[in-house]
């Protein structure tokens, strides 16, 4: 809406104009622009207006903004097969774990269990066992209600009231009116901001290192959000959830597809060797390292309900898991899963290929998983794995190829030339009947060996888009140059292993050399150089030292930093202690991540590098200005230098 005091210009026969050439709807999206009321006429305003595209718009409702000259327009915005863009289904409220009632929960659990179908096949007594779980955690645990703060008082109740009082009588008001509209605007935004000041210092007072809702908080001053829009395929129009839907999993249903040269693994017979039974040891200790707060699959089972079983239900436990691994089939419903996409950082919405499908699977068969992973591991880990392994990380792996091609001697070394392979669809594309016999070849217990191969086929997943749940599909879930022989031998293997090499990603960095860098080819395509490779979260340079890690290090703690400050006002900020402690967790762990690796041979640039970053979170804690010396901030915070931390 236009302000009905100012003269007619030639902007809006513009936008009018364009919008009619170009197919374009005009609606307005019910946000009006904050600015100051004006009784100077000639002075125009904004108008409040979202171009759209093959859609409709119906129920408008309009009703005075106190804080602008403008309209708050309400609507229904109808695409594609005229449902209404928004939540169908109210979203499923979490249980408070605090209050739950565990007695009742295992009463409930044990009054079932009296009739657990003890000769039932596995799917029965899975089926059985999710009900009755999931069953006594909506009767025993209650839902939690979010607080609503108090984001309103009373004084600014009654300056709203006041300026929607004198905007409802605006057209045709005297100059005087106006005047009079305009102070209470204006006396109403002040209040507004004395709030929105005093409710934001509460928030950072209450701050508490222990409390999961003040690193969420933090995590949410200046984070990176998608828009909440829809993804926009087929021409740039907008489509429906469910449409939407239908485009994630013909993508997702692609990407995890068998290959067509793998031959088609066949079950095992069944062995005519003794079962080793699952224990009740296991149980528990595979119960001891399961992890609360994660969400739960499609069965609505939870661990934290899994962890309060009583003993009769971990006993139909152990027996629907060992009835499982006997017979060799594992129940249809611990094979479904509910796919969530998620945006990939930087990545466009617009595009299916942009998401990061996540799986949601039952939380029972997660629990015999990490019991049989328990007894596979000893056969399937290679003595030059570090990941997943006790004892060891990516720090391993790091400094080992640190020692290959930067030394710590700054004597002469052979060049060395590295090649940074990426698989297409590791994991998606992998060869069942290879894995069989690969596990075969390892003396795998027969009964396990015929447990994973029905685990890896027959799996069915849904995507989930907001609150509702759509379609349901089957999937299967790099000039000549040395180095080339062991590019021949990698194409080799990931010939027979169905295994894809994404050239695209696949980069070669040639350490150490001055010289123009021999050409490396894989299958034909020529490898990309990069001087600066990544892996594992570090970045090596192709001559010795870490600037170019040093450098992208302090680009990522500053944006850290900058939601520090949000919090770390000397008036209404959180206190010094805590955000201490914010910056050891969110700044200071990541400045120490694979120190060993580059500490060896990072100069003294990198060094004071890291000291300016160390420096600057002290000041934020202790609320020293901008000018204290390095040395000294420091010391207030009680903060060691970068090259006595590390």
């Amino acid at each position: 809406m236009w302000d009905s005091y100012a003269n007619a210009n030639a902007g809006g026969r513009h936008i009018l104009d364009f919008s009619v050439t170009q197919a374009y709807d005009l609606v307005n999206d019910g946000c009006p622009t904050r600015r100051d009321l004006t009784i100077q006429k000639g002075k125009l305003s904004s108008p409040d207006v979202t171009l759209a595209r093959g859609c409709i718009a119906r129920g408008w409702k309009a009703k005075p903004d106190p804080d602008s000259d403008h309209f708050l327009i309400s609507f229904d915005l109808v695409v594609g097969d005229e449902a209404p863009l928004g939540t169908q289904v109210p979203k499923r409220a979490h249980y408070s774990w605090g209050k739950a009632d565990w007695q009742e929960f295992r009463r409930l659990v044990t009054a079932d269990c009296q009739t657990f179908p003890r000769k039932g096949t596995p799917d029965q007594q899975a089926k059985f066992l999710s009900r009755s779980i999931a069953k006594a955690t909506a009767k025993a645990v209650p839902k939690e209600v979010p607080p609503t703060p108090s984001s309103w008082s009373a004084a600014l109740e009654d300056a709203t009231r006041k300026c929607e009082t004198l905007l409802n009588c605006i057209d045709g008001a005297t100059p005087s009116q106006r005047q009079q509209i305009l102070a209470a605007t204006q006396e109403r935004k002040k209040l507004l901001d004395t709030h929105c000041r005093e409710r934001w210092g509460k928030v950072c007072a209450d701050m508490k290192p222990t409390h999961s809702t003040t690193w969420k908080t933090l995590q949410n001053v200046i984070s990176a959000r998608p828009t909440p829009t829809n993804l926009v395929v087929e021409g740039g129009r907008e489509v429906p959830l469910k449409t939407a839907a239908n485009h994630l999993v013909r993508f997702f249903k692609k990407k995890a597809r068998r290959h067509p040269a793998a031959q088609v693994a066949r079950k095992p017979p069944r062995p005519t060797s003794l079962l080793r039974a699952i224990t009740e040891q296991e149980l528990h200790d595979a119960l001891r390292f399961t992890k609360c707060h994660r969400a739960c699959g499609p069965d609505d089972v939870y661990n934290e309900a899994l962890l309060q079983l009583p003993k009769l239900a971990r006993t139909a436990l152990l027996r629907t898991f060992n009835r499982s691994l006997s017979r060799g089939i594992v129940p249809r419903a611990w094979k479904s899963g509910t796919i969530v996409p998620f945006l990939k950082p930087g990545k466009p919405a617009g595009r299916v290929d942009s998401y990061r499908p996540v799986t949601l699977t039952s939380a029972i068969a997660k629990l015999m998983e990490r019991i049989l992973h328990g007894r596979l591991k000893h056969h399937a880990t290679s003595v030059h794995q570090a990941g997943f392994r006790a004892g060891m990380s990516t720090t391993d792996v790091l400094l080992w190829l640190r020692t290959q091609v930067q030394p710590t001697s700054a004597s002469k070394t052979p060049q060395t030339s590295a090649v940074f392979v990426d698989f297409s669809r590791a994991f998606d594309s992998m060869d069942h009947h290879l894995l069989l016999q690969r596990l075969q070849r390892h003396n795998v217990d027969p009964y396990l060996v015929r447990w994973i191969l029905s685990f890896l086929t027959g799996r069915k997943v849904r995507v989930r888009l907001g609150s509702r749940h759509y379609s349901r599909t089957e999937t299967y879930s790099g000039r000549e140059s040395v180095l080339n022989e062991s590019l021949d031998m990698l194409s080799h293997w990931s010939r027979t292993h169905f295994m894809d090499v994404n050239v695209n990603k696949t980069k070669a960095c040639h350490f150490r050399s001055r010289r123009s860098a021999p050409v490396l080819r894989y299958r034909g395509t020529e490898l990309e150089s990069d001087d600066t490779p990544k892996l594992l979260g570090v970045t090596f340079n192709k001559h010795r030292g870490f600037g170019y890690h040093a450098k992208i290090m302090k680009a990522k703690t500053l944006r850290t930093l900058v939601r520090l400050s949000a919090v770390a006002n000397t008036l209404l900020g959180a206190s010094r202690d805590v955000v201490r402690c914010f910056y050891l967790a969110l700044v200071s762990s990541y400045v120490c991540y694979a120190c060993p690796v580059w500490f060896g041979i990072a100069s003294l640039t990198d060094m004071a590098t890291m000291d300016s970053i160390q420096a600057r979170g002290a000041r934020l804690a202790c609320g020293l200005p901008a000018t204290t010396n390095t040395y000294d901030s420091l010391l207030e915070a009680n903060l060691p230098s970068a090259a006595c931390q590390l």
